[in-house]
This record gives C-alpha cells, sequence and structure tokens, in this order.
C-alpha cells in the first residue's frame, strides 16, 4: 500500500489539468468542458475543486458541476454491479452539445468508469474521464481514462482514506494502523489518541 500525501494530491491534480488544458497523447487539442461530474468521495476531495478553479483562473467561471456518488457491489452469484446515486441530476442538465468531463482519484477495475460513461453517452458523445491514477493491472474491459497522470500497481491510499488505515478487513481497529495515522502529525494525533481508547472500549478492555 502506497499512503499518498495531500502536497503529491495537490501538485498530481495540476498535472492532470494541465493535460486537460493543453491535451496530451491521446487528445491533443485542449479540451474546456461545459460540465463536470466529480465523483464521492475522491474525486470531491481536492481534485475536482482545484481543477474547476484552475480553469476559472484561466476565465472560464460558467463551467456547470456537481458530485455524485458511485458505488460497487455484489451479491452471490451476480457478477460486480455499479449504482450511482446522483447521476440522474447531472444528467438531466446536460445536452448533446455539452464538452462533459468525469472526475475521480483512481480508475482500478473500470467497472465504475464503464458504467458511468454507458450513462452519459445517452445525453452526450462529447464525455471523458480524467483520474490521478489509474491501475492498469486491475483493469478490464478494455477502457482506458482520457486523461491520467500516472498508471500504479498497488494500493494507493488517499489522505482524505482514514478507516481504511486503523481498520482491518474484519472491521476491527489495529494498533498499527492507529500508530500510521499517529505518524501523520498534529491533530491526528488527538485523533489517534480517542481511536486507541475505542479500540479498547471495543474490545471490552
Amino acid at each position: 500500500m502506497q499512503h499518498l500525501s495531500l502536497e503529491q494530491i495537490e501538485q498530481d491534480t495540476v498535472r492532470l489539468f494541465l493535460q486537460i488544458y493543453q491535451g496530451n497523447e491521446i487528445h491533443p487539442e485542449p479540451y474546456i468542458p461545459t460540465a463536470i461530474g466529480a465523483v464521492w468521495k475522491g474525486g470531491c476531495s481536492l481534485i475536482a475543486p482545484l481543477i474547476i478553479e484552475l480553469f476559472e483562473a484561466f476565465g472560464h467561471t460558467d463551467i456547470y458541476h456537481m458530485p455524485f456518488k458511485a458505488r460497487s457491489y455484489q451479491r452471490p452469484g451476480e457478477n460486480e454491479a455499479v449504482r450511482l446515486d446522483g447521476l440522474g441530476s447531472f444528467k438531466e442538465r446536460l445536452t448533446p452539445n455539452d464538452k462533459v468531463l468525469i472526475i475521480e482519484d483512481i480508475v482500478d477495475t473500470g467497472s465504475t468508469h464503464k458504467r458511468i460513461m454507458s450513462e452519459l453517452s445517452l445525453v452526450t458523445e462529447n464525455a471523458r474521464f480524467a483520474v490521478l491514477y489509474w491501475r492498469k493491472d486491475k483493469h478490464k474491459g478494455g477502457i482506458r481514462p482520457d486523461y491520467f497522470v500516472e498508471p500504479k500497481t498497488d494500493w494507493q491510499n488517499f489522505p482524505h482514506e482514514v478507516s481504511d488505515i486503523v481498520r482491518n478487513e474484519r472491521g476491527l481497529l489495529i494498533p498499527e494502523g492507529i500508530a500510521k495515522l499517529r505518524d501523520r502529525g498534529g491533530a491526528y494525533v488527538q485523533v489517534a489518541d480517542l481511536l486507541e481508547l475505542q479500540r479498547k472500549i471495543e474490545a471490552g478492555h
């Protein structure tokens, strides 16, 4: 697992914006969206707000933007499915002439990416997907993001992801995870102290 810092996320977000604004190997021409959809939580944490601010700094102040939630789930004996909450409201504001940009922190299997783009294709043919990182090793379905800063081959832990650090797969608080949170310093030290008390309570100590 790789732990990402806020500074790294910020710098990579600026790099992502430059790809969109100036063009990249996939899309050499600049892309100025008329609508931006941010996938909750990752795309909304810092990435989408900063990209929107950068567009506004260059005078593009009329971009419509809103968040929506995407989550994967799998019932026994069924293929993985993706549930989208709020995308319908976003689609209602779109026209066939809109240039849409969807922002997310990372793409792994690509199932969420594929479902979102499929839904948007019902409204507009001009929609693109931008992410900081792309898990090419886990990718399925042959769909690649239009913009990404770099490929990754291991699990990425973002600064806003705390529970993934401090709790294991069974949902139990773990000392080593709390220690990692404490290592972030500052106010996280107090949070770690409170979590250590919570761990003892949950363990019945």
